[in-house]
């Protein structure tokens, strides 16, 4: 029996064992209703449908409700369940072969019987991935059998179940890329929509964890944050990530604030060509920019602003601690790299005739508030002599000119799939195109992360300027909604009054 439905007759039988015994308290219990209809907006407008290729908090919604993982972690800071696995056993004395036993009966929304072979085939197409670094301690899996498999480990890994329970190592049928209408195993189903639109998904009445409450969720991706303001102001979504004033008021309807640790890292990606290839450039770029202003003016969510790659609530107290000292920025020791930097060919070639350093600024136009952000960092790097040219191109246009490496600086937003210090420091390396440096930084525990983290400081294969949380205003008339891992909303356990 699910967890979902052990809850629902537990308090149908405290109601009945309230109401026999007179219990005021008792009589006013209603358990969750079945049904409704909910509408609400992805935090990111998604690029794919494929887990292994995703990095955006809009695509870890979708992927979380369409497909399962063999752990999965329900609330965040909470240790991860076992979901599709049924047991999970460390064989050895030096802890590196694990085995895994599937649960047996579990069908995709098309009828598909979930094998060894789906979670390998998912398994390995992650490895070959560009997030294949967070499989980097599995040297080796085979299949035991229809329902077992084993996973050889190159360390002693006991954040293993968090690994398996992240987006991106979600089971796909048959390990195949998922299409335009994937078929998955995840409490809902899709019905219709395109990654452009407003993509609408319908309970699936067999899913072994429980049928969800709600009917049916339509995930809609604004393009702009006023937009997703109007929709929620006039009551045709449940939930608005940008606020909920229109025109200075609020709505006439009441509503709840959820509000999610800031996790995401805003960061300027750096290309490998120009006078950005220079560290001293970096780091100027880094001292110029007035982070704690710039996180204060661009958003309305928790942020902090950044004095590493690795947010602080994943760093302990005492980085908690340091957090709130204000962030680097110095102009003047800015200044003084550039005139150092200048000695350098690509340095001086990339001099404007009036002296200043020209350089050119990708921006996402599918991520709201992102030209406030370009607007502001091109008036601090103004003040050090940086000309910067903002060009806002659609997503496809920016992750093109990401691969083929033909930017000078682009801004981008990244959150570690395991919400751990080393996979986030990992997750940096990545997003900079250092894909071996993140395996290594998995892969070996003996050097110390505190080190590491000053090693990426000095180097700058990114700059780092604030990290972000999610803030929901959610429609009181959808009862229960709660968070799940990285601040995004879990719409198998919602339901309405």
């Amino acid at each position: 029996m699910s967890r979902r439905r052990r809850t629902w007759i537990r308090g149908l039988l405290a109601l009945l064992l309230g109401l026999a015994l007179g219990n005021p308290a008792a009589r006013a219990y209603r358990p969750p209703r079945y049904g409704g209809d909910a509408v609400a907006p992805l935090p990111s407008q998604p690029q794919t449908l494929d887990p292994t290729r995703m990095e955006r908090l809009g695509e870890w919604q979708l992927a979380t409700l369409l497909f399962d993982g063999l752990f999965r972690i329900a609330n965040q800071g909470k240790a991860p369940e076992l979901h599709l696995a049924s047991h999970l056993l460390v064989v050895g004395a030096a802890r590196r072969r694990v085995r895994i036993t599937l649960r047996q009966g579990v069908r995709s929304h098309r009828g598909h019987r979930i094998t060894s072979a789906d979670v390998l085939g998912s398994l390995r197409r992650l490895q070959q991935s560009p997030n294949g670094w967070l499989l980097a301690t599995v040297s080796r899996m085979r299949a035991l059998g229809t329902h077992r498999l084993e996973l050889q480990l190159a360390r002693s890994c006991p954040e293993l179940p968090m690994v398996l329970a992240s987006p991106p190592a979600l089971i796909v049928p048959r390990g195949l890329p998922p299409g335009r209408a994937p078929d998955g195993t995840g409490p809902f189903r899709f019905v219709r929509g395109r990654l452009t639109g407003p993509i609408r998904l319908s309970a699936y009445a067999w899913h072994f964890g429980g049928r969800p409450y709600i009917d049916s969720v339509t995930l809609v991706p604004y393009r702009r944050h006023r937009d997703e303001i109007s929709a929620f102001y006039l009551g045709r979504s449940l939930i608005s990530f940008q606020g909920k004033r229109l025109f200075g008021r609020p709505p006439s309807f009441a509503t709840r604030q959820l509000r999610s640790p800031a996790v995401t890292t805003v960061a300027l990606l750096v290309g490998a060509r120009g006078a950005v290839a220079d560290r001293r450039v970096r780091q100027a770029i880094y001292l110029a920019v007035n982070k704690r202003r710039l996180r204060q003016l661009v958003t309305g969510a928790p942020t902090r602003a950044a004095h590493g790659p690795v947010p602080p609530v994943l760093l302990g107290r005492r980085a908690r601690w340091r957090a709130r000292r204000p962030a680097p920025y110095d102009v003047a020791r800015a200044r003084r790299l550039l005139r150092a930097a200048q000695a350098q060919p690509t340095v001086a070639a990339a001099r404007l005739p009036d002296g200043r350093l020209g350089m050119t600024l990708l921006v996402d136009k599918s991520r709201h508030r992102d030209m406030d952000a370009a607007r502001k960092i091109r008036a601090d790097l103004a003040r050090v002599g940086i000309r910067l040219t903002i060009s806002a191109l659609p997503a496809r246009g920016v992750q093109e000119r990401r691969g083929s490496g033909r930017f000078e600086l682009a801004l981008h937003r990244f959150t570690s799939p395991v919400l751990r210090s080393r996979y986030h420091l990992a997750a940096a390396y990545a997003a900079a195109g250092r894909g071996r440096t993140a395996r290594k930084v998995i892969r070996s525990l003996r050097r110390n992360l505190t080190r590491r983290i000053r090693t990426f400081m000095r180097e700058l294969p990114l700059i780092p300027l604030f990290h972000e949380g999610l803030r929901a205003e959610v429609a009181a008339r959808l009862h229960y909604l709660r968070q799940g891992p990285w601040g995004l909303p879990d719409w198998a356990s919602a339901h309405f009054r």
